[in-house]
């Protein structure tokens, strides 16, 4: 049986309820893609009319633990099951039917390079490109917040404990991006030096998961996202390379203070979101300076 045939029966099998949207969120390393999915169902599913809406996602995501509004369910599935539902909905350009949207961009035909083939709007912000091209919505749409565990009290103190949060000395770097390309380690290292030169009660840690470094001089913060959204209300602010922590920041805890840089206009947060706490800065050098004179 060739992939394509694979493909086609489970597509089948996972949308067999006539009254449930399916969106298919396929791919592995874009959060920030994820929330995007997952804050627009509310709204695909008034325009689909259906009775109950699943959000099909790919299993390493499962750990995160996020719903959203309108969502019945998140279902999580292998990667290499999510690649050929993909590899079928692109060979064969049923990105929509009755009861499922495939939630990514749109390939021109017979392209596998997406980033070259994506058929999208480029004059548009990244978000509204998901709005228009991939699912028909109006620019206008809500995206919604995910829905996330709250804090108990002893939680909230246990990172207290754990981790110094100070509105005004603490410090959060998130160096790393899956979709974009990581700067060089000595832009970090030149910007903690600077950091420190111009306070040294700074306390500054870096973002990781596993198999990441913090960033020389640092100290490594490691939270749930659900921890990563009270941390981030708590401290002075998060410096960091566009990605998609930095949406689900925007989304979850709005009055944290976001310092990042980013050479792809279509991912400002300002355009994305409208987002009045956030500051963008080049991925060159010369940002270091601005980016420790914007630190209050």
């Amino acid at each position: 049986m060739d992939e394509l045939t694979v493909g086609k029966a489970l597509l089948k099998q996972m949308t067999a309820d006539k009254d449930t949207l399916y969106v298919i969120y396929p791919l592995s390393n874009h959060i920030g893609d994820l929330l995007v999915d997952g804050g627009l169902c509310h709204a695909l599913l008034k325009k689909k009319r259906k009775k109950a809406c699943v959000l099909i996602a790919p299993e390493k995501f499962s750990k995160i633990d996020l719903n959203f509004v309108g969502v019945k369910e998140v279902q999580y599935i292998p990667k290499t099951l999510m690649e050929l539902i993909r590899r079928y909905i692109y060979a064969t350009r049923e990105y929509e039917a009755d009861n499922y949207v495939f939630g990514h961009f749109h390939m021109k035909a017979n392209r596998e390079d997406w980033k070259a083939g994506v058929e999208v709007n480029r004059n548009l912000p990244f978000m509204h490109r998901f709005k228009e091209n991939v699912f028909g919505l109006p620019l206008d749409t809500e995206i919604i917040p995910p829905i996330i565990q709250k804090l108990t009290d002893a939680q909230k103190q246990r990172l207290h404990e754990t981790y110094t949060l100070d509105k005004a000395r603490t410090i959060i770097l998130a160096p790393y991006a899956n979709a974009l390309q990581n700067l060089e380690p000595s832009f970090w290292d030149k910007l903690v030096e600077k950091l420190i030169d111009k306070n040294k009660d700074y306390v500054i840690y870096t973002n990781t998961a596993p198999n990441e470094k913090p960033i020389a001089g640092t100290t490594p913060i490691v939270t749930t996202f659900a921890e990563l959204a009270y941390v981030a209300e708590n401290i002075n602010c998060f410096i960091g390379l566009r990605s998609g922590i930095f949406d689900f920041l925007v989304l979850v805890s709005p009055n944290a203070r976001l310092l990042y840089t980013n050479d792809a206009r279509h991912f400002s947060l300002k355009s994305n979101y409208n987002h009045i706490n956030s500051v963008e800065f080049s991925n060159e050098d010369s940002s270091i300076d601005k980016i420790v004179e914007a630190v209050i």
